[in-house]
């Protein structure tokens, strides 16, 4: 057999898929249960070597579980999974351990559907929703998930076969944004990009239906108005307001929350991208507050992005402006990154202080990794400019 080489980061809408190898309904109703009653990640991973690698990292992509290392040992779990356990350990009879074979069984989407009653389904779909849109690839500027529905909203897309999957997966990212298909892309591409497109169809699929977004049919039967509720429970945290007060939203925990926002302005050293200045006040409790700010290049309200390479930390004043779309970044040929101001004959700039940032040059992290991402600021910038 030929060696199967790693793929590239290909810049199709493919990449955000392709690391999960698992079945989202098996870690739900077996994988995740019997780590709970092993209690130890040690002895979970003792019963396939395949646990350890390839199904404690895909429990914790989606946010089921969280360790630091799998030798520690020691694991949490969400708040989302608590609410599901509470309902799947009820079921267990359904959901068993084979001793036999020394495996768990598989268990398909369908089968979970027949043992939860209508009310147990609402609760157990809405806490799948949530994990399932929520998940974000941290090399991506997107939530695959989400984008994937935003898709079937967009072109009213009522059965999705694998073929359909795969026309959208081989769309480029910054399509996907502008939630834009070109249903040529998949023929063009050549034979091996089309094998490795294929190859996360199944587990995609499985985690859609598992979510109940669509049926084992391929019949799209999700609730547009109950997943944008969802949605919109979802909001990231509003950083501090002109008030310094810090508006507390769901996402996360309250913990990540804060973490995510440190991990954006310490990228920055603590200040502004543009005027590279900041104010921070020492707390009587020891912590500092930073008054300065984690902005979406992308808006929340288009793809609810967590990756820190679709933020950029800005001081309020500045973070205004561009919250009005009163500028947006460029990417030179150099690639250093420059401010274009509006042109818009309404905005009355009579303190020149646009004139002044108009192709001014943005200071970036020292790690590349770090960067905004180019698909981010050119979706930004072809959308979002006065």
């Amino acid at each position: 057999m030929d060696k199967r080489n790693k793929k590239k980061d290909t810049k199709l809408f493919f990449d955000s898929f392709k690391h999960f190898k698992n079945n989202f309904c098996n870690l739900v109703c077996l994988e995740l249960p019997e780590l709970i009653n092993m209690g130890s990640i040690g002895e979970y991973s003792k019963l396939k070597p395949v646990n350890y690698k390839s199904k404690l990292p895909d429990m914790k992509k989606i946010w089921l579980i969280s360790y630091g290392k799998p030798s520690d040992n020691f694991f949490t779990i969400s708040e989302e999974w608590k609410v599901i356990y509470d309902i799947i350990n009820k079921k267990k009879e359904y959901f068993d351990y084979n001793i036999y074979e020394w495996k768990l069984d598989s268990v398909n989407p369908y089968e979970l559907w027949k043992v939860l009653d209508e009310s147990e389904s609402l609760i157990v779909q809405k806490e799948l929703i949530k994990l399932l849109i929520s998940y974000y690839d941290t090399a991506d500027c997107i939530r695959p998930y989400l984008s994937l529905i935003k898709i079937l909203e967009k072109f009213n897309i009522t059965v999705l076969n694998p073929k359909k999957l795969c026309i959208i997966l081989s769309q480029k990212k910054s399509d996907i944004l502008k939630k834009e298909i070109n249903v040529h892309w998949y023929d063009i591409l050549d034979s091996d990009t089309q094998e490795e497109i294929k190859r996360p169809i199944s587990y995609i699929i499985n985690w859609l239906e598992t979510a109940w977004i669509i049926d084992h049919d391929g019949y799209v039967i999700y609730d547009k108005d109950f997943v944008k509720s969802i949605v919109m429970s979802l909001i990231d945290i509003e950083l501090l307001s002109e008030e310094d007060t810090e508006k507390k939203q769901v996402w996360r925990s309250a913990e990540d929350q804060r973490k995510f926002r440190e991990n954006v302005l310490a990228a920055y050293n603590y200040k502004c991208a543009i005027t590279w200045e900041s104010i921070c006040i020492n707390n009587y409790n020891n912590t500092t507050t930073y008054l300065l700010e984690a902005a979406h290049i992308i808006p929340y309200s288009d793809d609810w992005s967590f990756s820190t390479n679709n933020w950029i930390a800005l001081s309020t004043e500045m973070h205004k402006l561009f919250d009005r779309k009163l500028f947006v970044f460029n990417y030179r040929d150099d690639w250093k990154l420059e401010i274009i101001v509006t042109k818009n004959e309404n905005v009355k700039d009579w303190t020149w202080l646009l004139k002044t940032l108009n192709h001014k040059i943005v200071n970036l992290p020292d790690d590349k990794t770090l960067f905004p991402d180019y698909d981010a600021i050119e979706y930004r910038k072809n959308k979002y400019l006065l």
